[in-house]
């Protein structure tokens, strides 16, 4: 009896602590290694970011392009090379932007390239003659602001007869709901000018003056203080009254 307990002191145990293939060992669950990122286990992530793919970028794809990157409309532009809506691949830097409310070419810009259907175009940079006044007595235009841009310039001749007297009107109407529009009358012989501005309709008058030529060029502008908009006409109307 006293050798059998020599024999059970003398074993070596070293073999008790090893880690089996379940992951246990002897005294519990095996630990594993968490290298800095959200996964669990010790051969995934290795970088030092908080996402969980093993790349070393902020965002949580495994691809190593970040999502700024990444062209998902397909349009040909990422929004790092200014796509300002990269889920619509009808806006892009470039794109034309015509008569639909939004920035199409991401220029912070509405609607600018709407005016290449306008007749009257590119009045914003110069007159778009009418004709002569003394011969039609009545203009009538059919146009729009493209944006709050936008200015549309009108001229046209008139010949101030000595022994009569006259009044030129320029009536705007039509301007779109929620918008300011600014209606100018000038003579730019004399550079007198009248303006007014305002919703819904607008009218300025321009009568003779005494003992005074009033020949020349005459322009009506119009611009907006806001709300300008392609997609709704104003009416432009310039009529003159004579007598006797």
């Amino acid at each position: 009896m006293w050798m059998g307990y020599l024999a059970f002191v003398g074993c070596d145990f070293s073999a008790a602590t090893a880690v089996s293939d379940s992951g246990w060992t002897d005294s519990g669950p095996a630990q594993l290694h968490d290298d800095g990122g959200n996964d669990t286990e010790s051969d995934t992530d290795t970088d030092t970011d908080s996402d969980s793919d093993s790349d070393s970028d902020s965002d949580s794809d495994s691809d190593g392009t970040h999502l700024s990157d990444q062209d998902n409309d397909e349009d040909g532009f990422t929004e790092n090379e200014g796509d300002c809506d990269d889920t619509d691949d009808s806006i892009y830097p470039g794109a034309e932007d015509d008569c639909d409310q939004i920035d199409n070419d991401c220029d912070d810009q509405i609607d600018e390239d709407a005016g290449e259907g306008d007749m009257y175009e590119p009045n914003d940079d110069e007159d778009y003659y009418l004709g002569d006044l003394n011969d039609e007595q009545t203009f009538e235009i059919l146009a729009s602001l493209h944006n709050d841009d936008d200015l549309d310039r009108f001229t046209f001749d008139f010949e101030d007869s000595t022994w009569s007297w006259f009044t030129i009107t320029a009536a705007l109407s039509n301007i779109p709901d929620g918008a300011t529009y600014e209606l100018t009358i000038q003579n730019t012989e004399s550079g007198e000018t009248i303006s007014s501005y305002g919703s819904g309709n607008i009218e300025e008058s321009f009568d003779d003056s005494f003992f005074s030529g009033d020949d020349g060029t005459w322009r009506v502008s119009i611009s907006a203080l806001g709300g300008a908009t392609c997609a709704e006409d104003y009416l432009l109307v310039i009529t003159l009254d004579e007598w006797p």
